[in-house]
C-alpha cells in the first residue's frame, strides 16, 4: 500500500459554514483557557505558601546572606525583624529556628560564652529571648534543598499573581 498515492480530501463549504467552523474553533480554545486559569488559580489559592513557609525562606535567606556555607553572625532581634517577626512574635522565631535545628536543616549557634550549638543549651529556644544574643547560622544540604524549593515557589507565586493582575 505504500505505492499508492495517498488522497487529499477536499470539502466545499460555502462561506457561513466555514466562518462558523472558525468561531467554534476558537470559543472552545478559549474555554480550554478558561478552564486552566480556573484550575491554576483554585490550585494556588489553597497551595499558597504559609505565613511560616514565608519566614522559614526569610531566615535560610539570612543564612546565605554572606555568600554560600559561609556562617552569618546576627542579633536574634535583628534576624527576626529582618524576616518579619513582630516583636510579640519573636517567640515564634525563637521556636522557628529550634525546630530548623533539629530537623537537620539549619545549624543555628548561639552565643553564650564561646558559640554553643542551640540543641546543647539547656534553655533551648528560651536562650535566644532572654536578651540580645548574637548567633550564627548555617545551612545544611538537606536545609539548602529546602531553601532551593521554597525559592521556586515564591518565584512561581509572584509570577502567577503578575498573570493574574
Amino acid at each position: 500500500m505504500s505505492g499508492v498515492p495517498k488522497k487529499k480530501a477536499t470539502f466545499n463549504l460555502n462561506e457561513d459554514v466555514h466562518q462558523w467552523l472558525k468561531l467554534t474553533a476558537a470559543m472552545q480554545r478559549r474555554e480550554m483557557v478558561e478552564l486552566l486559569d480556573e484550575a491554576l488559580s483554585a490550585y494556588l489559592g489553597w497551595n499558597k505558601m504559609t505565613e511560616i513557609e514565608k519566614q522559614e525562606l526569610g531566615l535560610y535567606s539570612v543564612a546565605e546572606s554572606d555568600g554560600v556555607g559561609r556562617r552569618p553572625e546576627r542579633d536574634f532581634f535583628e534576624v527576626c525583624k529582618s524576616v518579619g517577626f513582630p516583636t510579640h512574635e519573636q517567640t515564634v522565631g525563637a521556636q522557628l529556628l529550634y525546630y530548623l535545628n533539629k530537623q537537620g536543616l539549619m545549624v543555628v549557634d548561639v552565643y553564650s560564652n564561646g558559640y554553643q550549638n542551640i540543641g546543647l543549651l539547656p534553655e533551648g529556644p528560651g536562650c535566644l529571648l532572654n536578651q540580645a544574643r548574637q548567633i550564627r547560622l548555617q545551612l545544611t544540604i538537606p536545609g539548602r534543598l529546602r531553601y532551593q524549593q521554597l525559592l521556586a515557589r515564591d518565584s512561581w507565586e509572584k509570577q502567577w499573581s503578575a498573570v493574574e493582575r
